[in-house]
């Protein structure tokens, strides 16, 4: 899920409600920098993590690539175990059956 802001292109993982708006899902650095512009205005704004509810198929997928990521016992094994993971993830945000909440 794409960040919501007008200008970006990050990966939208957090949300806030700004005061008289919509909650909107942003990135991490988007939401960091509506956080600044908050305590500048003088009011705190709550961010939150989006939850990710996985379909049946990714949910196995990726417990079994984060197991194999954690019980590699080399450099080489552990890069490329990342890899795999970081493309099950990319492959993850875009499935329509996976519910950001």
């Amino acid at each position: 899920m794409k960040c919501e802001t007008t200008t970006c292109e990050g990966f939208g993982g957090w949300r806030y409600t700004w005061p008289g708006r919509n909650e909107m899902r942003v990135c991490v650095r988007c939401a960091a920098r509506a956080v600044a512009v908050a305590e500048a205005m003088g009011f705190d704004l709550e961010i939150k993590p989006l939850r990710l509810l996985l379909c049946e198929p990714h949910h196995v997928a990726h417990a079994e690539k984060l197991g194999q990521l954690q019980t590699t016992t080399t450099a080489e094994a552990c890069t490329a175990a990342a890899l795999v993971l970081r493309e099950l993830e990319r492959e993850i945000m875009q499935c329509e059956a996976c519910r950001r909440e």
